[in-house]
């Protein structure tokens, strides 16, 4: 039984690594804005600081 790819695998792999790039620039602009927090003093809400004990 022959099965045809919908989408070449390279497509596939493209589209994964976009968004793969996608979380990691959202991270990084998550993680910037709690630095940023806490170099003005301020503190972290909780929701924050679950973020933070989930990226260790």
């Amino acid at each position: 039984m022959k099965i045809k790819s919908v989408q070449p695998v390279s497509e596939y792999f493209k589209a994964m690594q976009q968004c793969k790039d996608a979380r990691t620039t959202k991270d990084q602009s998550r993680l910037a804005s709690i630095r940023n927090m806490l170099m003005l003093g301020k503190k972290l809400r909780t929701e924050e600081m679950d973020y933070l004990k989930r990226q260790d």
